[in-house]
């Protein structure tokens, strides 16, 4: 199964005799990962790891002008599109900058 990591919005674990569970909760579902205790938490500390340095990059993104080094209002729109097929801004962002972009 494949998630996008913006999509991600808490990761928690819970502590059994045996397993640790790990939940991964999206804005429209949540998965459960079952793994041994003895390795649980390592796993769920890098998740968390992953998922501030993406929070962090997209953080520091440079903001695209609207009238960015002279492209056409076409191409930054197809630029949005691929940062946002790239999990580099979400769909809200895409959204927000396309209707700047068009004056709506």
């Amino acid at each position: 199964m494949s998630v996008n990591l913006n999509t991600i919005s808490d990761i928690t674990m819970n502590n059994g005799a045996i397993w640790s569970i790990i939940t991964i909760d999206c804005y429209t579902e949540k998965f459960n990962l079952a793994v041994a205790r003895a390795c649980g938490q390592n796993i769920y500390d890098k998740f968390n790891d992953i998922l501030a340095s993406v929070k962090n990059k997209k953080n520091t993104a440079t903001p695209i002008s609207s009238n960015s080094q002279g492209k056409s209002m076409a191409d930054q729109l197809r630029d949005l599109k691929s940062l946002m097929d790239d999990g580099i801004i979400t769909e809200e962002e895409f959204n927000a900058k396309k209707k700047e972009l068009l004056g709506l």
